[in-house]
């Protein structure tokens, strides 16, 4: 009953902060290392209370190393590669291939507004670049969730 709390309260606090960060990658382009550090620990202590303990740090090294290399490549943000191996501490590792699925997805979708919105308001439509902390936090944490 305890841990069930326990866990509630984190993926709440990780909701807000996901909301936060989302909103802050969409205003300013820019996700603070320190909302990334603060996920990243809740994460860890959602993984301890909920996943028997288990935190998986080898496909967050694995994601950094990966998002290293599209950040070289100008594909992805440091901070958004941070930011999903954050949240992939904690993701169970038969779901996160979904999840690393669904952020394109969910990516593409989100591109195709933006740039409908964008033509409708006869504007650049990429202009300021893409917020793609909208679909990692979001599939991130429905994965988080579902772990």
């Amino acid at each position: 009953m305890v841990i069930m709390l326990i866990n509630n309260v984190l993926l709440s606090i990780i909701f807000i902060l996901s909301l936060y960060c989302a909103v802050c990658d969409i205003k300013k382009r820019t996700i603070k290392n320190n909302n990334i550090v603060v996920i990243a620990l809740l994460c860890s202590f959602f993984a301890i209370t909920n996943n028997e303990g288990n935190i998986y740090f080898i496909q967050a090294i694995t994601i950094i190393i990966i998002g290293i290399l599209l950040t070289l490549s100008g594909v992805l943000g440091a901070a958004d590669s941070k930011l999903l191996a954050a949240y992939s501490l904690s993701i169970e590792p038969d779901i996160l291939p979904l999840t690393l699925l669904s952020i394109p997805i969910i990516g593409g979708l989100q591109i195709i507004i933006m740039f409908l919105i964008a033509k409708f308001e006869n504007k650049a439509p990429f202009k300021n670049g893409i917020p793609y902390a909208i679909p990692i936090t979001f599939c991130g944490f429905i994965s988080l969730f579902l772990s």
